[in-house]
Order: C-alpha cells, then structure tokens, then sequence
C-alpha cells in the first residue's frame, strides 16, 4: 500500500509499516497559498459540504505538482485519482488510463479534460465504448486486433468493452463472464 500526501502525514504514515511518498507542500504551506489569493479560506462562511470540493482543487491546482506524482495519484483511491484527473497537468498517458477506470465518473472527467488524448478516445468509441462512457455500444468490426489490446489494457472498463467486440480474441473476450464495469 502507498499514501501520497503532505510532509505532515510521513511520521504516522511510517508508522503504520505503510510507504509514503510525498506529493506537494505542507497543508499550512497550501492553505497560505490559497488564502493569499482568495478572499476566504476554509471556513469563513462557505457550506461545510462545499469546502472540500471548493479548496481542494484550487489549491492543488496551484502547487507544481510533477507528472511522476500525478501518475501515482491516479492509480491511487477515489480522493487521490479525482486530484489527478482534475489536475491541469495532468499527463496524457495517465488521462488515457482514467478514460477506462472502473468509475464512471473518472471516465467522464478524464474526456472533459483538455489534455485528454482525443486518439484514445477515438479508439475507445471504435472498441466499442459507449459515447457517455458509461457503457458497451456496437464496436467497429474493422477494428485490428492490436488497437482492441491496447484499449484493453487502459483498465477496466476497456478491457470489459473489448471483451464484447466481434473481433476480441479468446483471452479477451472472456471478461464478457465477469461482473459489468459500468
């Protein structure tokens, strides 16, 4: 198990027998970025439920996060990989993985993204991915074998949708047994 976080976090972190990697500044080195342009910080009067989904973001947007981080991040839980995919630079390659993450609303966010590599896209809809990224449509049955692997191997909900192309291959196709990723 890896936890990315903040410099604070390290000492119970390595604790816990668990590594850690460092991803960014201190919270108290985030939080006096933020407020230095912001006109609140976390608190002063915005919605207990909107706090996170506010600061987060614009804070670590702002830190100079390294690509290297953010492909950590992406393969990380829920909170870790919506950092990632929400990341301005956020690196092609990692966004072509989230495109096929097993959540469908990291596939929706990795296809809003600017730098999301459209070609993947392309690929995905000819493997057969639905265009909401939610589910299976029909594939191109010209679609080589080769491009139907490498969508496979993006990540779950790729190789589920290749597994019901007319031309998956018997490793392939046998993930059409396994519980849908929708």
């Amino acid at each position: 198990m890896l936890v990315v976080s903040g410099p604070e976090a390290k000492p119970i972190v390595e604790r816990t027998g668990v590594r850690f990697a460092l991803a960014g500044l201190s919270q108290a080195e985030v939080i006096a970025r933020l407020a230095s342009r912001t006109r609140g910080t976390p608190g002063d009067g915005i919605a207990p439920e909107r706090i996170v989904h506010y600061f987060l973001p614009r804070a670590f947007g702002e830190i100079g996060v390294e690509p290297e981080e953010l492909k950590r991040l992406a393969r990380g839980g829920y909170w870790a990989r919506q950092l990632a995919v929400c990341h301005p630079a956020c690196p092609p390659g990692t966004l072509a993985r989230l495109l096929c993450d097993d959540d469908p609303k990291f596939r929706e966010w990795a296809a809003a993204h600017p730098c999301v590599p459209t070609d993947v896209i392309s690929d995905i809809y000819r493997a057969g991915g639905a265009h909401d990224f939610q589910g299976v449509a029909e594939g191109d049955p010209d679609m080589p074998v080769e491009d139907l692997r490498r969508v496979a191997s993006l990540g779950p909900w790729g190789a589920w949708i290749v597994a019901w192309h007319p031309n998956a291959p018997d490793d392939l196709a046998a993930r059409r047994d396994q519980e849908p990723v929708l």
